[in-house]
């Protein structure tokens, strides 16, 4: 909650916030592209129209912060704790996320395009109207997740933890998704037209109102290299 003692944090001419008692700044509208945030504490900060682009940083929280229309593309985190964040209309389009926590967080209309973040968790997300394109998230643990009105097709999603998941509306076609497990999960119109599910555990859950069909136009999955996605 902002203070009247609260200011401005001026970050023109910061390449770090090492060391900086952020307690007593108004953090709204924060502009911290290229800089790093190692070590930085948000929690539960206000952040909405935080400007991040091509920030970085190691061991950073922003535990259960406001994030709505976050700008994070390009940024590159190691160790992240987005844990019970809201975000609205946040951008990670091309963002890199290493050991990246997302548990409980809210994600609505929120960009995912190009993101790199395989092996993180999104467990219990909530998210509506959430789109990624060419996202690369394998590995990662989405349990419990309440995805509705999304679109994540053309992207790798293999090796993917959905299980007790509720999807509904969520387009991913186009995509790759080999030995997801599904266990429990309920899918409702859910596009899988032209998804490669080998070795997916699907066993129990209802597809009747799914599209799984592969078209003669199907141009294939997308493939994961290093830290390029290419068709």
């Amino acid at each position: 909650m902002k203070t009247k003692t609260q200011k401005h944090l001026n970050t023109d001419e910061l390449t770090s916030l090492s060391g900086i008692n952020l307690a007593s700044y108004d953090l709204t509208c924060l502009f911290v592209d290229f800089i790093d945030l190692s070590g930085c504490q948000f929690v539960s900060r206000d952040l909405t129209l935080l400007k991040g682009q091509d920030s970085y940083g190691d061991n950073i929280t922003f535990a259960g912060a406001l994030l709505a229309i976050a700008d994070f593309r390009h940024a590159k985190y190691k160790r992240v704790n987005f844990t019970n964040c809201q975000f609205v209309n946040a951008r990670f389009g091309r963002a890199l996320l290493v050991k990246a926590d997302f548990t409980g967080a809210t994600l609505d209309k929120s960009n995912l395009d190009n993101i790199q973040a395989p092996n993180n968790i999104f467990k219990d997300i909530v998210a509506e109207g959430l789109s990624g394109e060419f996202a690369q998230l394998s590995g990662s643990n989405f349990s419990g997740a309440k995805i509705k009105d999304s679109k994540l097709f053309s992207s790798v999603l293999n090796n993917i933890d959905f299980s007790g998941a509720v999807l509904v509306d969520v387009d991913f076609s186009h995509s790759e998704m080999r030995n997801c497990n599904f266990e429990g999960a309920t899918l409702t119109r859910v596009d899988l037209s032209n998804t490669d599910l080998e070795g997916s555990n699907l066993e129990g859950v209802d597809l009747s109102t799914c599209t799984t069909t592969i078209s003669d136009t199907w141009w294939g999955v997308p493939h994961y290299d290093g830290d390029i996605i290419y068709n």
